[in-house]
């Protein structure tokens, strides 16, 4: 009876898990990503370092007495290199292919706050100018754009969590030197 109840909850969660999976398209404002969750990521100044890091990985790894001084390996420096790479060609996809609106505005209503400002002195110079700043046009135009240029999009995505995963396998190992140097 409880094998049954084991076997009955695991192909639950099992169903679970793929439903979670494929019920979602990956891209577009129903998916998982799109333009507006990748903002914010994108925006981070901090991110841009990596074009830097990019250069100097090569250039420390050439002087042994560096690495040495430092405590990196050779893979710690392959990992550092490759995901300040993979980080260096994610902020290039999304300063290239992100939507202007989605860079410039954190949300449709930030979107639809400067809208207003835009009619009240449109307003103010041109009476008989009938311009509609309403906030179903905001919304639907700013969602429009956060999901253009899905394969972009994808990539830039794919490319970040790679960073990510590399970033935190560093950090990780480097943790583990500590605590090992600490225990012994």
């Amino acid at each position: 009876m409880t094998k049954f109840k084991i076997s009955r909850t695991y192909q639950q969660a099992k169903l679970a898990l793929v439903e979670f999976i494929y019920d979602k398209p990956f891209w577009g404002l129903n998916g998982r990503v799109n333009w507006w969750g990748l903002r914010s990521v994108g925006s981070i100044p901090a991110l841009k370092v990596s074009y830097l890091v990019l250069f100097l990985v090569p250039v420390t790894a050439r002087y042994d007495a560096v690495t040495e001084a430092l405590g990196l390996y050779n893979w710690v420096m392959i990992a550092s290199f490759f995901s300040s790479l993979c980080l260096a060609v994610a902020n290039l996809i999304y300063d290239i292919f992100c939507p202007v609106i989605v860079k410039r505005f954190a949300s449709p209503n930030d979107m639809y706050f400067e809208m207003l400002k835009i009619k009240e002195k449109s307003a103010s110079l041109y009476p008989q100018d009938k311009f509609d700043a309403c906030l179903e046009h905001c919304q639907k135009s700013y969602f429009h754009f956060s999901e253009s240029s899905g394969r972009a999009g994808k990539i830039c995505a794919i490319l970040f969590l790679s960073s990510a995963f590399l970033f935190a396998v560093i950090v990780l190992e480097r943790l583990f030197q500590v605590l090992w140097a600490v225990i012994t």
